[in-house]
């Protein structure tokens, strides 16, 4: 068997002050087939509007170590130590757009 590298996702960066409502948006948004994987523990997005109402909040969030929003296998966005270096696919820059026009979030790559 021949083990072969999966190719590493480009991300783009995001950055706000506005941590719950970005995570609101994302878990609103992203509410079909996903999971939430925050500081290890598993949420299916049958449980995302309970996630919204207790844990989006910017203290909650600050007070996160790891969050990963996961489609299957594949990990769409996420951060790791604090929610500053918050990042999501390149694949989904027409959702960032979307948040930027609205100034929720600034964004680089």
């Amino acid at each position: 068997m021949i083990w072969t590298r999966r190719e590493t996702p480009k991300l783009l960066w995001l950055h706000t002050r506005r941590y719950s409502a970005l995570l609101r948006r994302l878990l609103q948004e992203y509410s079909d087939g996903t999971t939430a994987v925050i500081d290890r523990k598993r949420y299916p997005s049958s449980k995302f509007p309970e996630l919204i109402a207790s844990w989006c909040t910017n203290v909650r969030i600050r007070a996160t170590r790891d969050f990963k929003l996961k489609r299957g296998r594949d990990e769409l966005a996420g951060f790791h130590d604090t929610p500053d270096d918050f990042w999501i696919v390149e694949s989904e820059l027409p959702f960032v757009q979307r948040l930027a026009e609205e100034k929720l979030v600034r964004y680089d790559s």
